[in-house]
C-alpha cells in the first residue's frame, strides 16, 4: 500500500512539474506606466512623407490613453506665382487623444474606450499586435 501511494505521488509530480514550469515561462507582461508605439510613414505625392504615430500610454491602475497623431512636412505649393516663385505650404499636424481602460487575460489585451469602442491586441514577445483595417497585422513596440 505504501509503495502504491509513493508511485501515485511520483506520477502526479511528473504531470504537475511541466505544467508549473510552463506557467512560469508564460510570464504576464507589465503594462502599468509603459508606452507602446506604432509608427507608419506614407508617401504623399507633391508633399513628402507623412508620419502617423499611435501611442498606447498605460497609466496607474487600469487607465490607458491612446494618442493618434500625424505630421506632414512643409512642402512647395503645386502652383507657381506670376513672378516665378513658389510658395511653401507650412508643416501641418494633428493629434487626437482617447481615454479608456484595459484588461489582460490569456495573452490578449482588451482596451475599452470611453465611447465603447473595443480593441483587442495579442501579446507576442515584446510586441502588441492588432489586426489593421486592411486585415494585416499592426505591431506596437514597447518604448
Amino acid at each position: 500500500m505504501k509503495h502504491a501511494s509513493l508511485l501515485l505521488a511520483l506520477a502526479w509530480a511528473l504531470v504537475l512539474l511541466p505544467l508549473s514550469c510552463a506557467g512560469l515561462s508564460a510570464k504576464r507582461p507589465a503594462f502599468r506606466n509603459t508606452k507602446w508605439i506604432h509608427q507608419e510613414e506614407t508617401f504623399v505625392a507633391d508633399a513628402g512623407t507623412m508620419t502617423e504615430t499611435t501611442c498606447l500610454e498605460f497609466g496607474p491602475g487600469k487607465e490607458v490613453l491612446i494618442r493618434e497623431s500625424w505630421v506632414l512636412p512643409a512642402h512647395p505649393a503645386m502652383y507657381m506665382n506670376a513672378d516665378g516663385t513658389m510658395d511653401v505650404i507650412p508643416e501641418s499636424s494633428s493629434e487626437h487623444v482617447s481615454k479608456g481602460r484595459w484588461k489582460y487575460s490569456f495573452g490578449k489585451l482588451t482596451i475599452t474606450l470611453e465611447d465603447g469602442t473595443r480593441m483587442v491586441f495579442r501579446h507576442k514577445g515584446e510586441a502588441l499586435i492588432i489586426q489593421g483595417s486592411d486585415g494585416s497585422p499592426v505591431e506596437y513596440k514597447k518604448q
